[in-house]
């Protein structure tokens, strides 16, 4: 269903959001905690279109582990390769407040997400792989 990343063309305005990356993306999460590790932390879905630096291209939502909104994030991308793409987050109400950079990377045919949130533990990296819906 994904077609192979291709290079990304630097605009005068900044990057654009490779084509690999524009879809929707859905699957759990987990964030840490302490001494005590990662924990599991819900499920996100990740939703991103066409775009470039500047410009609204996305948005995240979590849900916790009993399906309450936690979390919902506008993301503006800053810098894009074939598979990474460094985007500011502006998040809404429910979440822990403040900007943060968001880091979706491709790694085959999934979407790996990195938050920058430290109040929420950092939700991302370590086994948070977000893959593709049907």
């Amino acid at each position: 269903m994904r077609a192979e990343p291709t290079p990304v063309p630097e605009s005068a305005s900044g990057a654009t959001v490779p084509k690999a990356f524009t879809g929707t993306w859905k699957g759990p999460a987990t964030a840490q905690a302490g001494a005590i590790g990662d924990i599991p932390a819900g499920t996100f879905t990740v939703t991103l279109r066409s775009g470039r630096a500047g410009q609204a291209v996305g948005r995240v939502v979590q849900h916790d582990i009993l399906g309450n909104l936690v979390c919902e994030d506008t993301l503006v991308p800053r810098t894009a390769t074939a598979d990474t793409l460094v985007t500011g987050s502006s998040p809404g109400d429910a979440s822990t407040g403040g900007t943060r950079t968001v880091t979706p990377r491709l790694k085959g045919e999934r979407l790996h997400y990195a938050s920058g949130a430290t109040a929420a533990g950092r939700p991302g990296p370590r086994g948070s792989a977000v893959r593709a819906l049907a």
